[in-house]
């Protein structure tokens, strides 16, 4: 027969409960659960993070134009490198997200079907600028740098 107990996993802890096999259960369902929904969060906040970090690089990019000579091949070299970085990142952050979604959805949701597979298509059939993210994140997946050139000013 097993025996479940509870305890703290800390060094030098001793104090054991103990617990019903149902009341076990229970709390490893849980436990799962909650690990899931944080690992959503988790890859839910590195997306956001990277775009974030992009909108950042094109505003740090736009004030360095205004207030430096910026036009050299070498500062256009670096502008391509440094947005190219921060467009793969994001993109590799959305797919890590989309991929990793069903699966956690799934230990979250025990007894219910949440499809979440269909829940994408129908917003990539519906959406345009979803599909064009998938298009370009393939692209740089297999092809190329997402950005070729840039210009700075607007005239």
């Amino acid at each position: 027969m097993i025996n479940y107990k509870l305890r703290k996993m800390i060094l030098a802890s001793n104090i054991e409960i103990e617990i019903s096999e149902s009341d076990f259960l229970q709390l490893k369902t849980s436990r799962d659960c909650l690990l899931g929904a944080l690992a959503i969060e988790e890859k839910y906040e590195l997306l956001v993070a990277n775009f974030i970090d992009l909108e950042k690089e094109c505003l740090n990019i736009t004030c360095e134009s205004m207030l430096r000579n910026n036009d050299e091949y070498s500062d256009f070299f670096d502008i391509r490198i440094r947005l190219n970085r921060r467009v793969v990142n994001l993109l590799t952050a959305s797919r890590l997200y989309m991929d990793h979604l069903s699966q956690h959805v799934k230990t979250c949701l025990l007894n219910e079907t949440a499809n979440v597979k269909s829940l994408f298509s129908s917003e990539y059939d519906g959406c345009f600028e979803y599909r064009f993210m998938e298009a370009l994140r393939n692209y740089v997946q297999h092809r190329g740098l997402a950005v070729h050139s840039s210009q700075l000013g607007g005239c």
